[in-house]
């Protein structure tokens, strides 16, 4: 899928800089920006989610003693 963006000029001199040092292309840069900035939003996503079900009830918490005795 082809997608196109609009960079500031000085983010595209950093990122041609970066890929340049790197030996990398800019495309390559791009792709693992993005693909480590959806794993990022997803992982907020997920404890937000967590924290919503912990305040309500939904999801068991322990304590460390509690968790101590459940791992031996």
């Amino acid at each position: 899928m082809a997608t196109s963006i609009k960079l500031d000029s000085e983010v595209e001199k950093r990122l041609e800089q970066l890929a340049a040092s790197n030996g990398i292309s800019k495309y390559y840069c791009i792709s693992t920006f993005i693909q480590n900035g959806l794993v990022d939003i997803e992982d907020c996503c997920l404890s937000e989610s967590v924290m919503a079900r912990v305040k309500s009830g939904d999801e068991k918490t322990f304590d460390s003693a509690q968790a101590r005795k459940f791992l031996a």
